[in-house]
């Protein structure tokens, strides 16, 4: 029998001469990452070499919270892992556990960081059965200096024994309400069959030509100046084939039409955070630096800085005007509407958006499209 601890804790020792069945380690804690095991040995002139494979008896957890994708903790006050049993007993002869003590006091976590895109943690050790329902809880979080709050993942699968390594990751939203509609974050995109949005809210995605199906071809495969058919498919409405089926549509002119109104000065969704007669709608850098795209946030009268990934926002992604070169990337932003219609904005860096219209689609021209939610 050879038994050990991974962190170098004290345990207790068996007295001489005391027979095996009756050893009964009691109110070990988890902290002693207790290992055991049992190997047949037959001691013999010459020979001192004891091969043993130890087997962690009690749970090693390591975190990682990972909120990268919608910005940096500024402040985190702990976190902590339950359940976890104040002690253990364990049977040396069979390595049966039992748990014992109070099971409702969390584990903290001890945390290298507490600021950064990435939080890590040391490991942690707790005694467990196996369990369905292990909650790991952060306190006092606040990311992108919001106002501090308690965050909770649950019904984790912890087992004794094994060693986990728990990613926990934020994901940013993928729509916002505006105008008491609610729009796609990114632009829409198409690849190998499949219809999405653009990761990032910034990102450009294909552009379609009114009335049909699949985005203009920019690979020089095939002449695609104009579209066809042969080339772009049918009259179905794009968005519409994003997974699941018929959950988003393209937006008319008359919903952009009310967004205007609604974020023009004195509108419903101007919350006049800077003045009361500019309209709601800010040309910027999506990030305010060089390393992102120009387009127009809705809603507020001026970057939003760190909530930006909340906001609706359209990249100027320019358009195809009857060529394959491209028109006004980065300068101006075209969007297919439904019934042949287009929304245009233009406007440069650090200004109020005023330049905004819908109007009919030229029937060469390929835009981007933003989807809405159907139904809404």
């Amino acid at each position: 029998m050879v038994y050990a601890s991974g962190t170098n804790k004290s345990l207790p020792t068996i007295a001489p001469n005391a027979a095996l069945s009756t050893v009964n380690f009691t109110g070990l804690t988890a902290d002693k990452d207790f290992m055991l095991d049992q190997v047949e040995f037959e001691v013999k002139a010459g020979q001192n070499i004891l091969n043993a494979d130890l087997d962690h008896l009690f749970t090693q957890v390591t975190l990682k919270f990972d909120s990268s994708k919608i910005g940096a903790v500024t402040a985190i006050a702990g976190a902590n892992i339950s359940p976890s049993n104040t002690n253990a007993d364990v049977i040396l002869s069979t390595g049966a556990v039992t748990y014992t003590g109070s099971a409702t006091a969390p584990v903290a976590f001890h945390l290298k960081n507490t600021t950064g895109t990435v939080i890590v943690s040391d490991s942690t050790f707790i005694t467990t059965a196996p369990t369905t329902t292990g909650i790991v809880e952060l306190a006092g979080l606040s990311i992108n200096n919001s106002v501090a709050k308690a965050l909770s993942f649950k019904n984790l699968t912890l087992n004794p024994g094994i060693k986990y390594n728990l990613e926990l990751k934020v994901k940013a939203p993928t729509t916002v309400e505006l105008g008491g509609k609610v729009w796609a974050l990114g632009n829409l995109t198409y690849s190998n069959g499949v219809y999405g949005f653009a990761q990032t809210n910034d990102s450009y995605g294909n552009y379609w030509f009114a009335g049909f199906q699949l985005p203009k071809v920019l690979d020089g495969s095939v002449n695609n100046q104009k579209p066809s058919t042969a080339i772009n498919g049918g009259a179905t409405d794009p968005c519409s084939l994003v997974l699941p089926l018929n959950t988003w549509r393209l937006p008319t002119a008359q919903e952009f039409n009310t967004l205007i109104t609604n974020t023009n000065a004195g509108g419903v969704d101007n919350p006049q955070n800077i003045n009361n007669w500019d309209p709601a709608r800010w040309v910027d850098t999506y990030d305010g630096t060089a390393g992102t795209n120009l387009g127009m946030f809705f809603g507020s009268q001026v970057n939003p800085g760190a909530d930006r990934y909340k906001e609706f926002y359209l990249p100027y992604g320019g358009s195809y005007n009857d060529n394959n070169t491209g028109d006004s990337f980065g300068s101006q932003g075209l969007y297919l509407l439904a019934n042949n219609q287009r929304l245009q904005m233009t406007g440069s860096k650090n200004t109020q958006g005023w330049s905004i219209n819908t109007a009919a689609a030229d029937p060469n021209f390929a835009m981007q499209i933003r989807c809405i939610k159907k139904g809404l």
